[in-house]
């Protein structure tokens, strides 16, 4: 056997590892403050992901009815005041291992992408928490009540763009 395969071999275990093991914290350090009630006529959505062992090499950029909201990591949530109505959550999955920012132009490009996860109507003055989970076949959404909600986004950090 070749030694320098068998070096390179374990060079990029222990890469996929550390990437794996990475705190959730890294990505976004501000722990889960809620956000203040939605202004009249709004209502206000949380998007998070917990983390977890399975996907965390990956995140998701999420888009609302076709407009940028956020990178969500392992471990990060977003929010935003939404008009009432019906939204449309769409999401591309990326890798930590891509390092650079987004630039408008490629958001732009990667928003044509985006693959619809979800979909659900919203009341004015309402507060929603959906939950980004991940399965054999990609990610998905669902809808969580309250007090889930608030529970699990409790531990989690505020997503950085």
């Amino acid at each position: 056997m070749n030694p320098r395969l068998t070096v390179t071999k374990i060079c990029v275990a222990l890469l996929a590892i550390a990437t794996i093991l990475l705190p959730s914290g890294a990505v976004g350090s501000e722990k889960f403050t809620p956000a203040p009630p939605p202004a009249p006529g709004k209502a206000l959505v949380y998007v998070y992901r917990q983390g977890k062992m399975v996907g965390a090499a990956g995140y998701d950029l999420i888009f609302v009815n076709n407009e940028y909201m956020a990178g969500v990591h392992n471990g990060n949530y977003a929010y935003r005041e939404v008009p009432p109505g019906t939204l449309v959550f769409s999401s591309l999955s990326r890798l930590k291992v891509i390092p650079g920012a987004i630039l408008e132009a490629e958001l732009m490009k990667l928003q044509k992408e985006a693959k619809e996860l979800f979909r659900m109507d919203v009341e004015a003055g309402k507060t929603y928490y959906i939950r980004i989970y991940v399965t054999g076949k990609g990610h998905k959404m669902e809808l969580v009540d309250e007090e889930r909600g608030t529970k699990e986004i409790s531990k989690l950090n505020l997503a950085k763009d």
